[in-house]
């Protein structure tokens, strides 16, 4: 959802946290009235697992189609490209530092 509409910092985590207490409340809801009606625990937890596993597969779908239809969009954001580049210059460091104490590089470069 943020890398479609693109706020900045900190409304980026506000609509992310809203978007997800919504889906919570929601699933929490889906599962407490089933249990609530039949008086049975089982009916509630059924109907929580079903509707989180809808939840997770439709996120799941909606993620694999914005990779495969928006990747433009995704690699244009801001503060994803400020994010990765933290990312890259802390494993550059990290190698850096690897190479300072051991005078060699990580075995991983030779394969």
């Amino acid at each position: 959802m943020n890398n479609l509409i693109m706020p900045g910092l900190p409304a980026r985590d506000i609509h992310d946290d809203i978007f997800w207490v919504i889906i919570a409340s929601a699933i929490f809801i889906t599962a407490l009235v089933p249990g609530y009606t039949t008086k049975k625990i089982t009916s509630g937890i059924v109907s929580g697992l079903w509707t989180g596993f809808a939840s997770g597969s439709i996120a799941c779908l909606k993620a694999l189609i914005f990779i495969i239809f928006g990747m433009n969009r995704l690699l244009s954001d801001p503060l994803s490209i400020a994010e990765w580049t933290a990312v890259a210059a802390k494993r550059e460091h990290r190698i850096f530092q690897y190479i300072l104490h051991t005078r060699s590089l990580p075995e991983q470069y030779f394969t």
